[in-house]
């Protein structure tokens, strides 16, 4: 969970993963509960399933915390 390490090193708070429509229904079938689609642990474990989610860039939103 790199993505995590980084986060937590700069002191930001993870918002989101731009996504295409199909990853989206495929992690929200997966993972009904996360309803913001912002856990990391999830979305480590999708990948593992998925491993081709990722394979080019990618674009996430952090920010600071309140």
């Amino acid at each position: 969970m790199e993505l995590d390490s980084l986060l937590d090193s700069q002191n930001l708070v993870f918002c989101g993963f731009m996504l295409s429509d199909n990853i989206e229904s495929l992690y929200r079938e997966r993972y009904p509960d996360d309803e913001g689609l912002i856990c990391l642990r999830n979305w480590a474990d999708f990948e593992k399933e998925y491993p081709s989610t990722f394979i080019g860039m990618y674009q996430f939103w952090a920010k600071k915390p309140y």
